[in-house]
Formats: structure tokens, sequence, C-alpha cells
């Protein structure tokens, strides 16, 4: 369990907040790009073997954010 809580402090060296900003501003980017090609059809899903050790609340708060 101890390595779950670790676990965006253990990956990234940055707080939840700030896994959190990461991912938002990342799918900002991703959906700017993508709106430049509107011909192209666009899938954009999380790895689940990225949040394998991360708290399941957690993850559902990043995937809110970005969604």
């Amino acid at each position: 369990m101890r390595s779950r809580r670790r676990s965006a402090r253990f990956l990234f060296n940055q707080s939840k907040e700030e896994v959190k900003a990461l991912a938002v501003e990342g799918t900002r980017m991703i959906k700017e790009c993508a709106a430049a090609r509107p011909d192209t059809h666009w899938t954009y899903q999380y790895s689940p073997e990225t949040f394998s050790m991360t708290e399941l609340t957690f993850t559902r708060k990043i995937c809110d954010a970005v969604a």
C-alpha cells in the first residue's frame, strides 16, 4: 500500500496536483494538434500499465480532469 501512495512522487518526482496538471496540459496539446487535422480519426486513451500501481481514486481524478 505504501508504494501506491508514493507512485506519483516516485515516477515523476512531482506531487499529485503536479502530475494531474501535467496530464491536463498534455491533453490540451494533443487536442490542439488533433483539431489541426480534422479529417483524421483520433483515439485518446490511457495505458493501464501507467496506472497499475496508482490509487484508483487518483487515477479517476486524472481521467476526469482530461475528459
